[in-house]
């Protein structure tokens, strides 16, 4: 008997399946702020601490049943690289809290490649079951998606900008469903009967949402990946020679396909120019994207802006998790985030972020892990033996090169749903090269002992960690419940729950201790106001909102001189800062420095609709005994 045929081998394999491809991605809660990230975290890590149990316990008995010597592949020594100077970049760190959990993020994923590969290369049968579960996903996902844009159903799930299905956000939908191309192939070309019909109805019904979500990320990665796969079938079109019946199937199949696919997408294209929206709110959403600030121009600024990052920290970088945290020092005029309403939580650019916030060895460790999956893929086209190893790994390609070209403007990086499909076909191409080129060397016994203990540990330190921030934002939400219906003291209680070691941010860069420095303020409580101001700024020492907060304080409590340098520090940020002007001047004035106070009122603009603004100056013309 096949070991890898018993039944723990086949539970571990359908388990793995059934979580990573069919629970995980339609996971979400109502009960934080963020409704996927935070608990698809927490079931990332049980699920792989569960698995990466029971493949242990496999190594009872002294034959082991899962080759361990995938860990000589080049691509998981790249992959410790990258991890190890994402953890020396937490020395620079200013929010350690959010660096650990980022280091802990990518710990998942490096052991979800690990296992993913393992469990690949141990049975023939695990991939097509992998495509099974993508094309059932798939057709799941838009269908939401679909009744959510015609407005017959699933309305009320957690998101913005329709269609978003349990993503949340439709370019977040889009770039999934993209993602889940490669294994829809897979089906299209490989299976027969009701799965291959499965397989192209799902292609079809993703390829009319990604229509109408209008995401152009997605629509890019697409395009892109078309014409560099194409372009390798004619390159390397001799190295890719098959028996006739092969080749006559395989166009047929793939045409079957173009012809769905681009139907669908006529579709979509005439139901978003025909289709008159009924329902008020779902206009607006469907409009959400019409931002006052062409998104590509705003990208192309924080591009700029993360070079300037990058320059200013070229090896060691920002911190893993903090290039939220340092992107105000370098200024906020001309964007959204002018008038400290809005923080940008990340640059858009998935390579960017990671040479900003790990350095330059991290980055090029980052850039690494990607062209060892492409020269495994090179080897597995060129040199390969059996003709479905090189069509798996052209499959495997267009989806990693589509990946590469969501990250050049989007942040699929930072979502758990998004990674762990790259993962799988990084896997796949990983375990096909391990079995085309097997090592010389295996793995000892006591090697895979000390990995197994160290995975367990990691993936325990994740599950802890991923639970206490799930529980915090649980707190934190309750507690702008609280607020909203006027009970502060129940709001400090719960913020007080929300803020812990793993824990001092919400979803949108704003410190727990600031929500609390308010709550105390409506009480006037100024001392434990100025207290919690003060542990606000230690999480993120240029929020506009925190250091305009903690200014005004000190302007309250007597203490002119230092309302004045924060003020000054906000101003740095957003020179046109209205507010803050008219707070720094009338404080300039308290002080008698009445120059100041004139030159400071001179910088708001001057057809200003707020009326405080004239009265403000006419009363330090006033003093100055200036002529209006």
């Amino acid at each position: 008997m096949n070991p890898n045929n018993s039944p723990l081998s086949r539970f571990l394999r359908l388990f793995f399946i059934a979580g990573t491809i069919l629970v995980i991605p339609i996971a979400f809660t109502r009960q934080t702020i963020e409704p996927a990230l935070p608990l698809r975290f927490v079931l990332l890590a049980a699920l792989l601490l569960v698995v990466t149990t029971l493949v242990s316990a496999r190594f009872s008995k002294r034959k082991p049943h899962f080759d361990y010597s995938i860990l000589r592949r080049a691509i998981f020594p790249a992959f410790l690289i990258y991890l190890a100077f994402g953890a020396i970049s937490l020395a620079l760190a200013i929010n350690l809290s959010e660096g650990v959990f980022e280091l802990l993020k990518i710990s998942l994923y490096f052991i979800f490649l690990f296992v993913a590969t393992l469990l690949i290369a141990s049975e023939e049968s695990f991939l097509p079951d992998i495509a099974r579960a993508f094309a059932i996903l798939a057709a799941a996902l838009s269908f939401i998606g679909i009744c959510q844009y015609f407005g017959i159903a699933f309305s009320k799930l957690p998101g913005n900008y329709i269609v978003y299905a349990t993503m949340a956000n439709k370019n977040l939908l889009s770039e999934a469903l993209f993602l889940t191309f490669p294994f829809l192939l897979f089906g299209v070309l490989n299976f027969k009967g009701a799965w291959a019909l499965l397989s192209m109805v799902a292609m079809m019904l993703a390829g009319f949402v990604i229509g109408v979500a209008h995401t152009r990320a997605a629509w890019a990665a697409l395009a892109g990946a078309i014409v560099i796969t194409s372009a390798m079938v004619l390159i390397f079109s001799k190295q890719l020679s098959f028996p006739a019946n092969w080749k006559t199937q395989l166009m047929r199949r793939l045409s079957y396909a173009a012809i769905l696919f681009t139907l669908a997408l006529l579709l979509s294209a005439l139901a978003h120019f025909t289709r008159t929206v009924q329902n008020e709110g779902m206009n607006k959403a469907l409009a959400g994207a019409n931002l006052p600030v062409s998104s590509i121009d705003e990208r192309l600024r924080l591009w700029e802006k993360t070079r300037q990052m990058i320059a200013d920290h070229p090896l060691g970088g920002v911190g893993l998790g903090n290039w939220k945290i340092m992107l105000p020092r370098y200024g906020a005029a001309g964007l959204r985030s002018e008038s400290g309403e809005i923080h940008f939580m990340r640059p858009h650019n998935d390579f960017l972020w990671v040479f900003a916030e790990t350095g330059t060895f991290g980055f090029l460790s980052y850039l690494l892990i990607f062209g060892l999956v492409f020269y495994y893929a090179y080897r597995l086209i060129t040199q390969a033996k059996p003709p479905a190893a090189k069509i798996i790994a052209l499959l495997m390609v267009f989806g990693i090169t589509g990946y590469a070209l969501i990250s050049l403007a989007a942040f699929p990086r930072e979502r758990i749903v998004q990674s762990s499909f790259l993962l799988l076909m990084v896997a796949v191409v990983v375990s096909f090269y391990h079995a085309s080129y097997p090592p010389k060397k295996q793995i000892s016994s006591r090697a895979r002992l000390a990995v197994n203990f160290l995975f367990i540990a990691a993936l325990l330190a994740s599950l802890v960690v991923g639970y206490s921030r799930l529980v915090s934002e649980i707190h934190l939400k309750k507690s702008l419940e609280a607020r909203k219906a006027g009970q502060f003291e129940v709001e400090i209680s719960e913020l007080n729950k929300a803020e812990t070691a793993f824990y001092n941010l919400d979803p949108a860069v704003t410190p727990v201790a600031l929500f609390r420095a308010t709550a105390q303020v409506r009480m006037n409580r100024l001392d434990l106001a100025l207290q919690d101001f003060g542990q606000a700024l230690k999480a993120h020492p240029y929020n506009m909102v925190v250091l305009s907060n903690l200014g005004t304080a000190y302007q309250k409590t007597g203490r002119p001189e230092r309302a004045a340098e924060l003020f000054n520090k906000v101003l740095e940020i957003s020179p046109r800062h209205e507010h803050t002007l008219l707070n720094l001047a009338a404080v300039y004035f308290e002080m008698g420095k009445f120059s100041e106070a004139y030159r400071t009122i001179q910088r708001c603009d001057p057809n200003t609709w707020n009326p405080r603004v004239a009265e403000y100056r006419k009363k330090i013309e006033a003093r100055l005994n200036l002529k209006p």
